[in-house]
């Protein structure tokens, strides 16, 4: 899984459905805590005015990208 910020927020690409839930079991085999961040453009736009939230989403175990603008986006920054 590889790690892509857009507009400085972290959202993990790169990852199949499979990937995604063997990465997740992984997590909650450890016994420890962990969040995850269902990353959409709206969480962008607001981490932007809000760098607290902005840090909330960097530091999740998983940020999986929510919607088409956030897909959109990382094609076109890869591109």
């Amino acid at each position: 899984m590889q790690e892509q910020y857009i507009l400085g927020v972290k959202v993990n690409t790169g990852f199949t459905m499979q990937t995604a839930v063997d990465h997740i079991a992984k997590l909650l085999s450890d016994g420890k805590n962990h969040y995850i961040s269902t990353t959409n453009a709206e969480f962008v736009m607001t981490s932007q005015k809000d760098s607290e939230f902005k840090n909330i989403i960097n530091k999740a175990d998983l940020s999986l990208p929510d919607g088409a603008g956030i897909l959109f986006a990382d094609y076109f920054i890869k591109a």
